[in-house]
């Protein structure tokens, strides 16, 4: 069973991705509370001394298609695979 406030689940967890200032950890995961089958949360803490706490879903990157795979380029960039309807094929990258 997981601890409480951690980032991990009882359910599918994976992709992880930090922020560069170490503060925010994006994930994909089957967790409850989701849009779709898997989708993209992020765990914060206030500073690299502290724990992450529970991951939430991140504002805007799901839909209730499949959402995964992030990865960060700096600060202002993600790129991330969903399979999304109106895509190129079964999983496209956004």
């Amino acid at each position: 069973m997981p601890v409480p406030g951690s980032v991990n689940s009882d359910e599918y967890d994976d992709g992880p991705h930090l922020s560069l200032d170490g503060l925010r950890l994006y994930l994909s995961s089957e967790r409850p509370g989701g849009l779709g089958k898997r989708d993209i949360w992020v765990a914060s803490r206030q500073s690299l001394a502290h724990d992450f706490g529970a991951p939430v879903l991140a504002p805007l990157l799901n839909a209730s298609s499949s959402d995964y795979d992030t990865s960060l380029f700096g600060e202002s960039y993600l790129v991330m695979a969903s399979t999304l309807p109106g895509g190129s094929g079964g999983d496209d990258l956004y």
